[in-house]
């Protein structure tokens, strides 16, 4: 059984978030017709295939902001993501993680412990992300860093090698040792399909940033 929740969120209660532990995102709201959303105030954007699910994955743009969101009344300052192409309501593994979750059961309830240390806003990230299409491993996802380093790659750009290895035919299994290579480097050397070699480095997710018009 799926635990579904309701949050407030600024001036706004959300009912139905999924308890999703399948998510690795924070909270992820839909931002059409959202009071809380602000194009002024967005921390983070990427656009992309930001997720891969059972049932395929669509091209979608997040944005991610800070707003005030209450647990058992207590007021927690974290990044909101608002999707663009559909109205998702998640609460996934990395909003967890900085708690205790004691589930009641018997009255429904559940209650956030938060660790000693908690924020939001660490973890790094790279300008880009793969995915699997057919035998090519692509450039599945673009972000605010793609600009911040000056890198020549663009959403379906075919990656060819990392680190001089070859990832091209790729299978599932290439696509999961990518994936562990992304997870566990602080940079990689991507050789891209009519573009060359290029450098790209994990870095802070939230920080002041000039977002680029159409990402």
């Amino acid at each position: 059984m799926t635990p579904i929740i309701d949050l407030r969120v600024g001036n706004t209660l959300y009912r139905n978030i999924t308890f999703d532990t399948g998510s690795g995102d924070l909270l992820s709201l839909g931002r059409a017709g959202n009071s809380n959303y602000n194009k002024d105030s967005v921390a983070y954007k990427a656009y992309g295939i930001l997720s891969a699910g059972l049932f395929g994955s669509i091209i979608d743009t997040t944005e991610s902001q800070f707003l005030d969101l209450y647990l058992d009344s207590v007021p927690y300052r974290c990044p909101i993501e608002f999707e663009s192409a559909k109205d998702a309501r998640l609460l996934g593994m990395s909003f967890f993680k900085h708690f205790r979750i004691y589930m009641d059961w018997s009255e429904g309830l559940m209650h956030f412990l938060p660790h000693d240390t908690l924020d939001f806003a660490e973890g790094k990230t790279y300008p880009t992300s793969p995915f699997i299409k057919g035998e090519a491993i692509i450039v599945g996802q673009i972000n605010n860093l793609t600009a911040r380093q000056k890198l020549n790659i663009s959403l379906g750009d075919t990656i060819q090698a990392i680190n001089d290895s070859s990832v091209f035919p790729a299978t599932t299994e290439t696509y999961c040792e990518v994936l562990q290579l992304f997870k566990s480097n602080d940079q990689l050397l991507l050789t891209i399909r009519n573009k060359g070699e290029v450098l790209v480095r994990r870095q802070d997710l939230f920080f002041s940033l000039d977002l680029v018009e159409g990402l």
